[in-house]
């Protein structure tokens, strides 16, 4: 306590200025940490806020060479399959046509077709034959990692039979025994999007699919938008547009593999028809190809946990210029 006598009042006024200057301090500190929080990238609720930026790609110069992409760089296309392909993957195809440049206004980004014609897929390998087929890529060869925030940002077409996802699988363990995090799919032409893990079911058997509730509803997936997951010890978290939608935790789930000792890869795709979007029509594939655009892909993580960068490029861990503020609106 500190006392200051008036003399014109004649009394003694007691004030607490040890306690006003220490409620000070503490405003500023908190200020302070915010605000650092905010320029690392990190979100406020994130477990771990010194995350930083680990591996982005803005399909812009350092990703393109003229008009085709640079494979390798960070991405590949998604391989072809010696046995029968998953509804995933029936339709998927390695021809250039399919994976292309784009830009629009000052946004460059990468775009996947969907289309039907004569095309090699993994239903037909060998040469060209009219049918569907679609592009994609993932990082299974250049980029995984375990523990960290991922967010893409991208839009896309609505058709019938048409189903964009961006997802991520494990390098080992199987499926679903490994598990796989689905941020962001759509089916035909909801105004929603899905957003799920999978695992092996309690009893041992079986894939434990589990769906974020309610759906995140989207008035207009056409336009650009931003979808995250969170992964952190225990704990999965979806985002849209910076938001929060929905999360799991270990508790609950005899076989939770999102804890073991594996990297997990990134996967953007463009899947055509199969049980759960349905049957495309082949006419308006054919007249028009349905467009999946992404502007960009950046991971959060930290180097106390593992991840493998492309060892072709010089990647630090902890880029100084890498703490970027996360941002729906970027």
């Amino acid at each position: 306590m500190d006392y200051i006598y008036n003399d014109c009042m004649n009394k003694v006024v007691n004030v607490q200025l040890h306690d006003l200057c220490s409620r000070v301090k503490q405003w500023l500190v908190c200020a302070v940490a915010f605000m650092t929080i905010l320029g690392a990238g990190a979100k406020a609720d994130n477990p771990n806020p010194d995350w930083v930026l680990v591996f982005q790609d803005d399909f812009s110069a350092s990703s393109f060479a003229g008009k085709k992409l640079k494979w390798g760089h960070k991405w590949n296309k998604i391989e072809y399959m010696e046995r029968s392909a998953p509804d995933w993957r029936k339709h998927q195809s390695r021809e250039n046509a399919l994976v292309v440049p784009g830009k629009e206004k000052k946004t460059s980004f990468v775009r996947l077709k969907g289309v039907y014609g004569k095309f090699k897929n993994q239903s037909c390998q060998t040469g060209n034959q009219e049918s569907f087929a679609c592009g994609g890529i993932f990082t299974d060869k250049t980029f995984s990692f375990r523990y960290g925030y991922v967010e893409v940002r991208a839009r896309f077409d609505c058709a019938k039979g048409v189903w964009p996802a961006i997802w991520m699988l494990p390098k080992s363990g199987g499926w679903p025994n490994g598990g796989e995090i689905d941020i962001m799919e759509h089916l035909n032409h909801q105004k929603q999007v899905w957003q799920t893990i999978h695992l092996l079911r309690n009893s041992g058997s079986g894939d434990a699919s589990t769906t974020v509730k309610p759906q995140p509803a989207i008035n207009d997936v056409t336009s650009w938008h931003t979808y995250g997951v969170e992964w952190a010890p225990g704990r999965i978290t979806f985002y849209v547009d910076g938001k929060k939608t929905g999360s799991f935790t270990r508790e609950g789930f005899t076989h939770w593999p999102f804890d073991k000792e594996v990297e997990f890869y990134l996967l953007i795709d463009q899947q055509i028809g199969g049980n759960w979007p349905g049957q495309a029509d082949p006419a308006q594939l054919k007249a028009k190809s349905v467009n999946f655009d992404i502007d960009y892909v950046r991971v959060y993580s930290t180097p106390q946990y593992k991840f493998s960068p492309n060892k072709k490029q010089k990647t630090k861990h902890t880029p100084s210029k890498a703490k970027v503020k996360r941002s729906a609106t970027q």
